[in-house]
């Protein structure tokens, strides 16, 4: 806080003669110090036992968060028995219908044998040389090559064109969007231009200096997925209008049930087999899932750092190297604001985080939370924790933190005249809006095969002004609100990987108050008020900071 007091000469005066008439106060430095020393093992022991604090709370919230229910041990499958895995075959043939070769098969085997109405109308000639391979392996290779499937039972091998599968997908019906946007017109002269050209209709009528810078961003995930799925299908089976196979989409079909998440496909072999690897990697991507912890921290800077927090500083003294070695975090020296001529200093002393041959990653936080970063920031100024949310987010899927209150104003307010002239009656009817005094957070995470998390941020703060709620005379018995409101924000995208730690700052705001004080009531006799009182003016300088840690689930 800084803070500019326009003091009366008179004042000054009177006080230099009084204090003149006095004798020297006696300071006792010993005293002095003795308190000033005591004051910093007191804040140095609530730093550390506020750490272990939060440090214990965190630990236990995560543990109960992580907590899962054991699954219990799989059943034992009897294995099933296939009489053609104790025949050895050998089989070699040239251009030679499918039928001929299932027929050798079946009969080398001693089994009956069925097969479909469209082998006989769509041969199939494969060409083939399997030497001393079991009847199974043999009859599977055939199958493949002519993308059918078959089954044994009652020493029947019977083959079928199309299989039937059921899968469960399990996807949440619903669709969930993202957007920001942020920036526009820089000198408001399109609002100028609209009301010109409203009043000067026919006219060329006047155009003013314009500049906007406007950044627009929306995630991609807008589709149901089961949509996608039903879309990725159409053209799996080729019953997509434009892509229809004829070869593959006769007998081809699926049903889906959205409410339940069951698919049931009838297809071929092959298609099966798309569909199945389709889906499984779906439903990989769409159920990883990241634990994003993040920490909203308003630091209320000093008047040696109103201009933000030294961040060159703050990364000397955070580790943020990869090794095979403990990290070490170094200490910190200095100054806090003054008062009296009494000199104040904060000590943080060095520590040794992490283990030899444990690798560590990024900023290091004691403890795996963030008290270290907060203590960090302690030498800055004052700091408020505003938010200390921890989400677990699905991959592509946006999220949202919301701190603040809401508050509602009046927007419109519209009169409507009835009855006569001897008897008039009005109606009356208000509109109220209602406008956000916080901080929001917003992100958007994806999870790549690898592991990297590649993760959209965009920060926001609001403020109101104070008393820009209350209604305001506009005429005609009408009053509407006019509220006025700071903002502050930022769009990102970053990589990560699993454990990393980030900050982001740099949003500052600054504050001003007026103050009066004097002697009453001099002090508001125009003219000579500042002879006997004086005016302050202080300024508040704040920064918002962003810590933001991401673990893989």
């Amino acid at each position: 806080m800084h803070m500019i007091n326009n003091t009366a000469p008179l004042i000054a005066l009177a006080l230099i003669l009084l204090t003149g008439c006095s004798g020297p106060a006696k300071v006792d430095l010993d005293r002095t110090v003795d308190i000033d020393e005591e004051s910093q093992r007191a804040l140095q022991e609530r730093l550390v036992a506020e750490s272990r604090k939060l440090s214990t709370l965190q630990r236990a919230l995560q543990e109960r968060v992580e907590e899962r229910s054991v699954a219990p041990p799989p059943q034992p499958i009897a294995p099933r028995y296939n009489p053609l895995d104790a025949i050895r075959v050998t089989l070699v043939v040239e251009d030679t219908d499918a039928r001929s070769i299932l027929q050798a098969v079946a009969r080398q085997a001693e089994l009956s044998l069925a097969l479909p109405d469209s082998l006989g109308s769509q041969p199939r000639y494969l060409t083939l040389e399997l030497r001393d391979m079991p009847a199974s392996k043999v009859l599977q290779v055939v199958l493949d090559k002519i993308d059918m499937s078959a089954r044994i039972n009652d020493r029947l091998i019977e083959v079928y064109e199309h299989e039937s599968r059921v899968f469960h997908l399990g996807f949440l019906q619903t669709v969930s969007t993202a957007s920001f946007n942020a920036g526009g017109d820089v000198f408001g002269a399109s609002a100028m231009n609209d009301i010109g050209s409203s009043s000067n209709s026919g006219s060329s009528g006047s155009s003013g200096i314009t500049s906007s810078f406007q950044l627009d961003g929306r995630n991609t995930n807008t589709a149901d997925p089961y949509d996608q799925i039903e879309a990725m299908l159409g053209v799996i089976l080729g019953t997509t209008p434009g892509v229809v196979d004829p070869a593959t989409a006769q007998g081809s079909n699926y049903t889906l049930n959205r409410n339940t998440g069951v698919l049931f496909v009838r297809a071929r072999p092959s298609q099966l087999e798309a569909i199945d690897d389709l889906i499984s990697r779906y439903k990989r991507v769409m159920q990883r899932q990241v634990l994003i912890e993040a920490q909203l921290i308003d630091v209320e800077l000093s008047d040696k750092f109103r201009f933000g927090v030294n961040w060159s500083q703050l990364e000397s003294n955070i580790a943020a190297l990869y090794g095979p070695e403990a990290i070490g975090l170094g200490s910190i020296d200095s100054a806090l604001p003054n008062e009296g001529g009494i000199g104040r200093a904060i000590t943080i002393p060095g520590t040794s985080i992490g283990d030899s041959g444990n690798p560590g990653l990024g900023l290091v936080a004691g403890n795996d939370n963030y008290s270290v970063a907060v203590n960090l920031l302690r030498t800055f100024g004052n700091v408020h924790v505003l938010s200390n949310p921890s989400l677990r987010v699905k991959n592509t899927q946006p999220a949202l933190v919301s701190v603040g209150s809401n508050s509602s104003f009046l927007k419109e307010v519209s009169r409507t005249s009835l009855g006569t002239a001897d008897n008039p009656e009005s109606t009356w009817e208000t509109k109220t809006g209602n406008v956000f005094d916080g901080v929001l957070l917003g992100v958007i995470p994806f999870i790549a095969d690898d592991g990297t998390i590649s993760l959209v941020i965009n920060p926001m703060q609001t403020q109101v002004e104070p008393g820009s709620t209350d209604p305001v005379d506009i005429g005609n018995d009408q009053s509407i609100s006019l509220p006025k409101v700071s903002f502050k924000g930022m769009t990102t995208s970053l990589n990560m990987r699993d454990g990393d730690l980030v900050i982001l700052g740099g949003m500052i705001s600054e504050t001003g108050s007026r103050s009066k004080d004097g002697i009453p009531p001099f002090t508001e006799i125009p003219g000579v008020e500042y002879l006997f009182g004086g005016r302050g003016h202080s300024t508040t300088a704040r920064e918002l900071v962003i810590a933001l840690r991401v673990t893989l689930l």
